[in-house]
């Protein structure tokens, strides 16, 4: 482990006082500059900020103390449980980039954002969530850029709670006929993946926008024919058309649309509505 920083303070106070934190179970320095690999299995507390350019592995993560803390992160943060932006009043702030460069923050459990504010905001930004995604205040998730995958070999959520309700990208993994479902509209500007065994479901009464003229690397299965569920293709211009069966369908924004699976047939169920705009 090496640390950097423009305060040799700082880093002799992370030296001196490292036992004694891991034995506690938690991290809660002023600031902390990582350029080298973290491994650290127990609770990691954030009082300050976090300048992560390598690969962190802690076990629970917790952006906050007695006070919020702050990450800005353009390496790995690998969380074995849960990561947890805020505990309802203190305000951590999480940006998955430093300088410009994208990182990865992958959890194994639950991301939990409530009143703390999450910038994925770059197009290499990535959040993977093997548990719950969810966040307190619309504004403060921010992915419009960025890409989440919902990783879980389990069903899971997909939040839609998020700025502007949209996605730069949006992946769903997992497998094991894992089950994947909107919770309310959505827009995702790129790409949707489907991994192979996953299933992705818009769910009864949402719309799924998207925007890209090629929005889905499908895999796995796309289901979009719960009640009143609608799928809307909204690229200016020429755009793909996943096969399969929805509810209501909605062609917009001009250019021509193609079926793209093969052979495979679009249908729209009984009672549902084909719109061509």
């Amino acid at each position: 482990m090496k640390f950097t920083s423009n305060h040799p303070h700082i880093i002799r106070r992370s030296i001196m006082n490292a036992t004694q934190v891991m034995r506690r179970g938690l991290w809660a320095l002023a600031a902390l500059f990582l350029v080298g690999g973290l491994v650290f299995g127990q609770t990691y507390k954030n009082n300050g900020t976090i300048n992560n350019t390598s690969t962190m592995s802690v076990g629970n993560f917790q952006n906050y103390r007695t006070s919020a803390g702050k990450v800005n992160n353009r390496g790995t943060i690998n969380v074995s449980t849960n990561y947890t932006n805020s505990n309802g009043t203190l305000v951590g702030i999480t940006h998955n980039q430093l300088g410009g460069t994208a990182g990865t923050i992958d959890v194994s459990g639950n991301y939990a954002n409530s009143v703390g504010e999450t910038h994925n905001s770059l197009a290499a930004s990535l959040i993977k969530v093997g548990g719950t995604l969810t966040n307190g205040v619309f504004n403060n998730f921010v992915t419009d850029t960025g890409k989440v995958d919902y990783k879980a070999a389990s069903a899971q959520t997909v939040l839609a709670r998020v700025k502007n309700n949209k996605y730069g990208a949006l992946s769903l993994t997992g497998g094991s006929s894992a089950i994947k479902t909107l919770d309310s509209s959505l827009t995702v500007e790129g790409l949707v993946t489907i991994a192979s065994t996953t299933a992705f479901a818009v769910g009864s009464s949402n719309t799924l926008t998207l925007n890209a003229a090629t929005p889905f690397s499908n895999s796995g299965t796309f289901t979009a024919n719960a009640s009143n569920a609608t799928v809307t293709y909204n690229n200016s211009t020429d755009q793909s058309v996943t096969g399969g069966a929805y509810y209501n369908l909605t062609i917009s924004n001009g250019g021509t649309k193609t079926v793209d699976n093969g052979a495979s047939t679009v249908s729209v169920a009984a009672g549902g509505t084909l719109t061509n705009g």
